[in-house]
């Protein structure tokens, strides 16, 4: 093989590897937990960041925890917030989706992921440890649960700034910046 040959030939292995490398960043999620006397739901906004100067089409695994005795999902929904009159297509695999996102250079792209499962009666379980995965905390997070009166929190594995009480439904609120979780949302409750 000629030099030049050889020389293009490794120029476009070195950047081929350097452009498959490339991840996506976990910049940001604002979420609502629901909790009732059968189910648990999230609804949110998940952000993530392009920061190379290429195109990039990503998979991203959304792990949720399980309760025994029960489907992973219920009911799961993913939206591009750009494009939000067309779901994305989900996959599932015992108690993690997945879905790909399409990324243009140094861009930014907003997912809203909805989801229901049943609960045990006495607990419900997000997780917020696989952030680390990511190797960055998050700019911004933002979390709220709403209950029904007969909903009591016995225990929470993150206690709340604030809460606000609406009569036949209480409100829980955490904001956090630079966050990167060292413990996943753990709601102990009890049922009247």
């Amino acid at each position: 093989m000629p030099v030049k040959r050889r020389f293009l030939f490794l120029f476009l292995f070195l950047c081929s590897d350097f452009v498959v490398g490339q991840r996506i960043e976990f910049i940001r999620e604002e979420l609502v937990f629901t909790l009732d006397s059968c189910c648990f739901s999230v609804n949110g906004d998940y952000c993530f960041r392009n920061p190379s100067g290429s195109s990039l089409n990503y998979t991203i695994f959304y792990p949720v925890s399980t309760t025994p005795g029960f489907k992973a999902f219920d009911t799961i929904v993913v939206y591009d917030v750009s494009i939000p009159d067309h779901p994305l297509p989900v996959g599932t695999k015992d108690s993690v989706a997945f879905f790909a996102l399409n990324f243009s250079p140094f861009s930014e792209k907003c997912v809203k992921i909805y989801y229901k499962q049943h609960h045990n009666g006495y607990r419900a379980h997000y997780i917020l440890l696989t952030t680390q995965k990511w190797q960055k905390p998050l700019d911004f997070a933002k979390y709220s649960l709403i209950t029904q009166k007969n909903i009591i929190i016995s225990q929470f594995s993150i206690s709340p700034d604030r809460s606000e009480d609406f009569g036949q439904s209480r409100l829980f609120y955490w904001n956090r910046r630079h966050f990167m979780p060292d413990m996943d949302f753990v709601f102990d409750f009890l049922v009247k």
